[in-house]
């Protein structure tokens, strides 16, 4: 027996919690939940930051639509010079209205989205090497299961 055996137990008005009193909303158990939830919603975002990306195939578009800007400026740039100078004939007209058509229209392509040609990064799941190395079935009779039902008779095979 141990030396603790002899000690009284302090006799308290307080009794052990039901099991009834942990369901609902008042739970102590709800921290382990949020506690839990959050680090699930850390290990996502974790996978998500250590993925290698291709930054220059994500940020090409943008750049490319910065050049065409800088593009469109020069033009404008342009075409402004040449409607401020005397227009003298009914050609430089014309040429003044054919720039500035042709001024808009790049100004027109400009606002439309930029959109890379084949998904980055982020859009699908990763998919498994071995699906593209799997066999596909073939259709028709090959590929129908040779098993067939057992007969009645165990020596008629």
């Amino acid at each position: 027996m141990s030396e603790f055996a002899y000690f009284p137990r302090p006799q308290t008005a307080l009794t052990a919690p039901r099991p009834e009193a942990f369901l609902g909303a008042v739970s102590p158990l709800w921290g382990y939940y949020m506690a839990a939830a959050a680090g699930g919603v850390a290990y996502w975002w974790m996978t998500r930051w250590t993925r290698p990306e291709n930054l220059e195939a994500f940020f090409q578009p943008a750049a490319r639509a910065t050049g065409a800007a800088l593009t469109v400026v020069a033009d404008n740039t342009a075409s402004l010079a040449a409607a401020r100078a005397p227009l003298e004939a009914g050609e430089s007209m014309q040429q003044a209205a054919q720039t500035v058509s042709e001024t808009a229209s790049a100004a027109e392509a400009l606002l439309e989205p930029v959109l890379p040609e084949i998904p980055v990064g982020g859009e699908a799941a990763p998919i498994s090497p071995l699906l593209e190395v799997a066999p596909t079935p073939a259709a028709g009779k090959e590929g129908r299961s040779r098993l067939r039902p057992p007969a009645s008779d165990p020596d008629t095979v």
